[in-house]
């Protein structure tokens, strides 16, 4: 083999190995990337859900467990919500050959999952300038537990507070963020953060693992084999037990049932040849179908499906409550443009809330949405 063939197939395996281990790289969104809820954003929707204005992102809340605090300032709540992926484009090319990877991929797959309402905020940093220097600039933003971001701004030293008006304080010395109540999360990049109000009282996250300020501890779920009771569409591919406290120094236990959906959006139309390689998702991914209540009722999500050419990008069409009634999140095309549509039904009647949700147009490059026009 030649020397030069050995350093492009090494390449290849280099790009391709850091795709796989990293997955990803954070950076800050756009607004038409914005996720969860922001401060002072407009939105519109209904009881569980709201669409950004902005940028027509659907977010979904729904309320699954929450538990009251020592004091006022301290809350643990979890809620259903839906990751809305973010799609990039990006290619790596070797400096001395003409040898590329382009890869088309998603910031974490589309799914409804159950997430701590209060959980413990991520810093983010975004190069600036001066890379590769003794001095690089960096910018920093909080990362929510719902992925909101918020632009932090230096104030003094060490000390960074929130740019939106939120009074939201980072010392990244100290590794603690402050919330405008007082309330405090401590070693916020350790194995076990800590959220702490002016009084002492604390929550502890401890990898899967919650001791709330009350001495009660919350497990992560764990599999089973038992299906029973799980609902949806698609057969039930996977499921776990959430087994947690309930009252009289009792239990509740909710399922999480899982089916498999197929990704995929085609959006390379060229081959692989021996200096370009495209990859981008294409098969099956597991996505939360149902929860299913200690009273043995269920919220059941349904996901889009391939069309006639195999192209699906996995998106929330139908959210239905436990006592039957939902929300189909339907589409139409307007002059090219996807434009999304919530028809909300009880269990006795249909009823349609007669607005556009939001327009949506997948691009060659990203998945982006505007203002309807």
């Amino acid at each position: 083999m030649r020397a030069e063939d050995k350093q492009v197939k090494a390449f290849k395996l280099c790009i391709l190995s850091a795709v796989l281990l990293f997955g990803k790289i954070f950076a800050f969104p756009q607004a038409a990337n914005e996720q969860g809820i922001k401060p002072y954003g407009s939105y519109h929707g209904g009881d569980i859900d709201a669409t950004n204005v902005s940028n027509h992102h659907l977010e979904l809340r729904i309320p699954v467990l929450s538990y009251p605090q020592r004091g006022t300032a301290l809350k643990l709540s979890f809620i259903a919500r839906f990751h809305n992926a973010v799609w990039n484009e990006h290619t790596d090319c070797a400096p001395t050959t003409n040898v590329c990877i382009h890869t088309w991929e998603f910031d974490g797959q589309p799914n409804v999952q159950v997430a701590n309402e209060n959980g413990p905020p991520f810093v983010d940093q975004q190069l600036v300038s001066g890379g590769g220097t003794p001095s690089p600039v960096y910018s920093y933003s909080i990362r929510m537990a719902d992925e909101s971001q918020q632009p932090l701004g230096n104030i003094s030293g060490t000390l960074f507070e929130t740019v939106n008006a939120t009074a939201i304080k980072w010392d990244s010395s100290t590794q603690t963020v402050t919330m405008p109540n007082g309330a405090r999360y401590v070693g916020i990049f350790g194995s076990a953060p800590i959220l702490e109000d002016t009084n002492g009282n604390q929550i502890v996250f401890n990898g899967g693992t919650i001791t709330d300020s009350m001495g009660r501890t919350i497990p992560a779920s764990t599999s089973t084999q038992d299906y029973s009771g799980c609902t949806g569409s698609l057969p039930t591919s996977s499921a776990s037990l959430w087994t947690v406290p309930g009252s009289n120094s009792g239990s509740n236990t909710f399922k999480f049932c899982y089916a498999q959906v197929k990704i995929y959006t085609h959006h390379w139309t060229l081959q692989n040849t021996s200096t370009n390689t495209y990859i981008e998702p294409n098969g099956l991914y597991s996505m939360l179908q149902s929860i299913v209540l200690p009273d043995q009722t269920a919220w059941t999500f349904d996901y889009s499906q391939p069309d006639g050419t195999g192209v699906n990008w996995g998106d929330l069409v139908k959210v239905t409550y436990p006592t039957g009634g939902s929300i189909a999140y339907t589409l139409r095309d307007k002059n090219g443009v996807l434009q999304w549509r919530a028809i909300r039904r009880n269990s006795d009647q249909n009823f349609n809330d007669g607005l556009f949700m939001g327009v949506c147009r997948r691009l060659s490059s990203s998945h982006q949405c505007r203002a309807n026009s």
